[in-house]
């Protein structure tokens, strides 16, 4: 299982930004490791950026 944070934008229905901040397609097993401390930081710095309402993080096979 890999973690994966996906970032809605508000400016387009339906659109949604996937955010690969710490997997590549090389490693896409990379953010399972990741603490919940770095994705909650990683989360607060996207949710400064303007047109972002919406954060959902979850758990994809």
């Amino acid at each position: 299982m890999s973690r994966k944070v996906v970032i809605a934008d508000h400016r387009e229905e339906g659109f949604e930004l996937e955010k690969r901040a710490f997997a590549s397609e090389q490693r896409p097993h990379s953010m399972a490791l990741l603490s919940d401390r770095t994705i909650s930081a990683f989360i607060r710095r996207s949710v400064r950026k303007p047109g972002i309402c919406s954060i959902r993080l979850f758990l994809k096979r």
